[in-house]
């Protein structure tokens, strides 16, 4: 799943620009939907190589170092590097504060906090993110035959034709609110395989405000 925005005005062909990491489709004003996800569809993999690169161009802007700025369920917290004389490094949240421990003799690079880092939002989201699954697909009534919680690259979901569900690690970063209606949104795939009017109607009827969530989504945090 990748999201997109449609700009509709007074011209003859279809574009799709990536700007800052989003997609722009611009169409003609009378331009149906479903020829708009036929496009999408076929531009697929062209969409998420670009979006893949504004990514990793983005990661390598960021830092693993004292002071700098970590998200987990919405809230940011500053991370922090303690010194302990116990011999393993680890992390702990403390009040607004990103905590990670480590011997005083050892001296930690950024790829080494980084590495932890991944690890530990993975197993953060494994935690959290199906308790959400589990609300939605009892509200819904849909269930996958199967899901997993994983590192994605490509997409904050997805749900493919054998009804199984993947959903991105870094949703742990996002709210809970932002957390449900990617949730709901890959749900919602396995009754409509596509973004037709009834798939968003279906969306909209058990998240009226679902397009809050989607701006949040579309807010880049590392």
């Amino acid at each position: 799943m990748f999201e997109y925005e449609i700009d509709r005005g007074k011209r003859k062909n279809v574009y799709i620009l990536i700007k800052s990491g989003k997609v722009l489709v611009r169409v003609p004003k009378r331009f149906p939907e479903y020829k708009i996800n036929s496009i999408l569809k076929e531009k697929e993999k062209w969409i998420i190589k670009k979006l893949e690169e504004y990514k990793d161009a983005k990661r390598e802007e960021h830092y693993f170092k004292e002071g700098e700025k970590f998200y987990i369920l919405g809230k940011e917290y500053i991370l922090r590097i303690n010194n302990t004389n116990k011999k393993r490094a680890f992390i702990d949240i403390e009040n607004e504060n990103l905590c990670i421990y480590k011997n005083r003799d050892l001296d930690l690079k950024e790829k080494q906090i980084e590495a932890m880092l991944e690890k530990f939002y993975l197993k953060l989201a494994k935690i959290e993110i199906p308790k959400i699954l589990e609300v939605v697909t009892k509200e819904v009534e849909l269930y996958p035959s199967s899901y997993s919680i994983k590192n994605m690259k490509r997409a904050f979901g997805n749900c493919n034709s054998k009804k199984e569900i993947h959903l991105n690690k870094n949703l742990v970063k996002y709210s809970k609110k932002a957390i449900y209606y990617v949730c709901l949104h890959e749900i919602c795939h396995l009754k409509y395989m596509n973004h037709s009017k009834d798939f968003w109607k279906m969306v909209s009827k058990y998240m009226p405000d679902y397009k809050n969530a989607e701006k949040e989504l579309k807010n880049e945090i590392v």
